[in-house]
């Protein structure tokens, strides 16, 4: 297993990030691999809370949520061929919220044939999706913290 972690300092309240981050549709808007989102349960997001989406070369994924302390942190784990689960948390600084993202990479089955690439394109992609993270929250809270 391959973990990857970053943080991004974000000028929000702990709370209004949780919100927007915990949204998986909201991924939509700052991914662009992220090509699609469809909720597979209604209601509020809750453990056990599915949906499907679909990523730039790879195969539709069903995630569900399997752990939530909103607003502290919020864990979601796929089931394709690239296990990952994703944890963010957030935590409130002087001036805003810490987002801390870590994920869990574990290939299985022919996931092993192509899980060593995978990972490198995360390394750097995972920093440079959390600038646009920090843009795109920061822009949909105009008041800052």
């Amino acid at each position: 297993m391959t973990v990857i972690t970053d943080t991004v300092d974000l000028a929000v309240a702990q709370e209004r990030a949780f919100a927007l981050l915990s949204d998986r549709a909201n991924e939509l808007k700052w991914n662009d691999d992220c090509l699609s989102f469809t909720p597979v349960d209604g209601g509020a997001l809750r453990v056990g809370w599915r949906c499907r989406q679909k990523w730039r070369g790879g195969p539709t994924l069903t995630l569900e949520c399997i752990a939530l302390d909103g607003p502290n942190a919020v864990t979601y784990r796929n089931g394709g061929p690239l296990s990952i689960t994703s944890t963010a948390r957030f935590a409130t600084t002087g001036d805003g919220t810490e987002l801390t993202y870590e994920f869990e990479i574990e290939p299985r089955g022919i996931g092993h044939l192509f899980g060593r690439a995978f990972i490198s394109k995360m390394e750097s992609q995972i920093p440079r999706n959390m600038k646009i993270i920090k843009a795109w929250v920061e822009s949909e809270s105009p008041d800052g913290p």
